[in-house]
């Protein structure tokens, strides 16, 4: 939960340079879902005008779901929350690997705080969370239903 609440604060102190980062993530997808250069551009111009609120949905999403498995708040619903956010990010970070835009120079994923290198151990951390988050859902018993018992014994 830590590590998400580290990221999003790292995106948040500077959510215009998360969302120049986002803008250059997200090059390789539109180009997968075009037929040129001229049509890539097209597509970025019509996402770009989101990106400061997509940018900002991510840094709340991060902060959300890294408060709820830090205390134990429907830590099932937590952990598959983290486990589609981080296959998202590993999904968008593989692309990058795989068809690179040339002013990619990190991942992002600390905001400005840590300039990781986008590299095979970006996809390797991102999978070892992944998998920790699917154990996590897997292996807590904590439900809503619980927490409701809970509050009703006190």
């Amino acid at each position: 939960g830590g590590l998400f609440i580290v990221s999003a604060i790292a995106k948040g102190l500077d959510n215009a340079a998360f969302a120049l980062e986002l803008k250059t993530l997200l090059l390789p997808v539109a180009s997968l879902f075009s037929d040129s250069t001229g049509t890539t551009q097209r597509i970025m111009n019509t996402i770009e005008p989101f990106l400061p609120m997509l940018s900002l949905c991510v840094v709340f999403m991060e902060l959300l779901i890294g408060a709820m498995l830090l205390v134990n708040i429907y830590l099932r619903s937590a952990a598959m929350l983290a486990a589609l956010l981080l296959l998202v990010f590993t999904v968008v970070l593989a692309l990058n690997l795989a068809l690179p835009a040339d002013t990619l120079k990190h991942c992002g994923c600390f905001g400005q705080l840590w300039n990781e290198p986008l590299d095979a151990w970006s996809l390797v951390r991102n999978a070892t969370l992944f998998l920790m988050c699917v154990g996590i859902y897997f292996t807590s018993t904590q439900t809503t239903r619980q927490y409701a018992t809970m509050a009703d014994k006190t």
